[in-house]
């Protein structure tokens, strides 16, 4: 049997929250790592989201409220694993603080 993808929408809050999210992390001199970050999620969500990150609450219609990190980018997303459907709603940009 081979692998079936999450079919994944973005809605266009969270779109834009992305580029905003770009915007910050080349405000404080980071180029390479938010976009190896949004790589790892965007294969996360496609292929593992009902694993992926942590596990928020269940929801009534759109099955399970997630919420993943991946240094610096945090994401906020609801899984359909009945529809196979993932729906990203939030993107934040989460750099480490300075010790």
């Amino acid at each position: 049997m081979t692998p079936r993808p999450f079919t994944v929408h973005h809605s266009a809050y969270a779109k834009e929250l992305f580029v905003g999210v770009i915007r910050a992390a080349e405000l404080v001199g980071m180029r390479a790592e938010p976009v190896t970050a949004a790589l790892v999620i965007e294969r996360g969500l496609m292929w593992y989201a009902d694993g992926f990150g942590e596990s928020r609450q269940q929801l009534q219609l759109l099955g399970q409220l997630r919420w993943a990190y991946v240094y610096p980018i945090s994401v906020w997303y609801a899984v359909d694993v009945a529809r196979w459907e993932v729906q990203v709603s939030r993107y934040l940009f989460a750099p480490r603080r300075p010790r």
